[in-house]
């Protein structure tokens, strides 16, 4: 017995990557999205993978930035045929989900960058944990010693 999505959509797995990727730009089906997604997010995993081992990210967000780089597409639809640069369709199409995937990695990395972090210094912290420490008088002597 055929499932649902075979039944709606039975020319799908016969499509090929760039014939697939152009009818998930016209249409919202659920059923062509996920086969976009089966054939691709192995290879978009991969690189965030690869991302986040060199940017010392954990791999759980290169597992969220995959997902969101198809849910970029599947919101922007912005393929377009003509100005693919390679003769090879798959590695034209990845390469366009991996101008999706590094501005999702800049994003991270610049909202990671913005939260704001407190830095105390030594005396800071002596400060905090012992009231009996007179503390102008280490910071004078900090001063005196630079």
């Amino acid at each position: 017995m055929l499932n649902r999505e075979e039944q709606v959509f039975p020319e799908l797995k016969k499509l090929d990557d760039i014939g697939l990727l152009e009818l998930l730009c016209k249409t919202d089906k659920n059923e062509v999205y996920d086969e976009f997604v089966n054939r691709f997010y192995n290879d978009v995993l991969e690189q965030c993978e690869i991302k986040c081992k060199s940017r010392n990210i954990d791999l759980h967000i290169g597992k969220q930035i995959a997902h969101e780089t198809f849910e970029r597409v599947r919101k922007y639809k912005s393929f377009n045929k003509s100005k693919l640069n390679t003769k090879n369709p798959r590695k034209a199409i990845l390469g366009w989900l991996y101008r999706f995937l590094i501005r999702l990695f800049y994003d991270y990395h610049n909202s990671q960058k913005n939260k704001e972090v407190q830095i105390n210094s030594y005396f800071d912290d002596l400060a905090e944990y012992s009231e009996s420490i007179d503390v102008e008088d280490l910071a004078f002597k900090r001063d005196l010693a630079n």
